[in-house]
This record gives structure tokens, sequence and C-alpha cells, in this order.
């Protein structure tokens, strides 16, 4: 009988880098192993498999959507207040200060994290009892029921 040219370990990596798991149980890894005779085989039996295909043909798919939308955004539109443009919100958040916090790093974190302020405050519109507070490099959002 021929050395296999694979290990036990060589199947768990395919597993990891073709379907993006590990496998379902030793059993698989042991029936892989006994069923390919050479490495190639076993990453043809993995690169072929529906679940790896499927995976290929959504990576695929997403890189055509980014090429075919790169000149435009993919995020939902900002939930605004009423009579206030993004800038002007914008600038607002700039212009929180905390006492004794550096402005600089604030100023850093308003630009770094505008949208997410924006996004949380519209999920929290409408509720009552509402408490929406921004943290160091996070952002809380508090409902009371």
């Amino acid at each position: 009988m021929n050395a296999k040219d694979f290990t036990k370990d060589d199947i768990r990596n395919a597993y990891r880098i073709f379907l993006g798991r590990e496998p379902e149980s030793e059993a698989v890894v042991e029936h892989h192993f006994n069923r390919c005779s050479k490495l190639s085989d076993l990453l043809q039996t993995f690169y072929r498999s529906p679940e790896s295909q499927n995976k290929i043909k959504k990576t695929t798919l997403i890189q055509e959507l980014e090429r075919n939308n790169s000149d435009r955004e993919l995020s939902p539109v900002l939930p605004l207040p009423k009579g206030v443009t993004e800038r002007q919100l914008f600038d607002f958040v700039l212009s929180i200060r905390v006492q004794d916090g550096p402005e600089e790093e604030l100023k850093a974190y308003g630009t770094e994290a505008f949208r997410r302020i924006v996004y949380t405050w519209g999920v929290s519109k409408g509720h009552k009892r509402t408490m929406f507070g921004i943290g160091s490099k996070s952002l809380f959002y508090y409902h009371f029921t």
C-alpha cells in the first residue's frame, strides 16, 4: 500500500480553507482520509463540493456588486432629524465636548463614528424613556421599559 501524500490535518485545513469551518466530526475526517488516495484528489473533492461552489458563487457575486456599485454607497439613508442637514448634524456631533476630555480625540471619534452614532440614534426615535450616550470608543444605547 502506498503512503498518502496528505495527513488528517490537511483534511482539517481543507475544511477551513474551502468551507470556512471545522469538520463536523472526526468520522468525516476519517471518511475523506479513506476515500482519497492523493492530495490532489482531496483538494478537488473540497473544491468541487456544493458547499464550496456556493461560497465561490457568493464571493463572485459580492465582487460583482462591489465593482458595479463602486461609485455608490451601499449603506442606508441616514435618519436625520427633520430640518437638519447631514453637515449640520456632523458639525453638531463634532462640537460635543466632555469636561477635561481631549478635544482632538473627541473630534476624531466623532468623525470616525458619525454614521454609527446617527444610525443608533435613528433606532431610538419614537421610543419613550430612551437614553442615548456616547462612551469611550463605543456607543451605548439604553431603552428602559
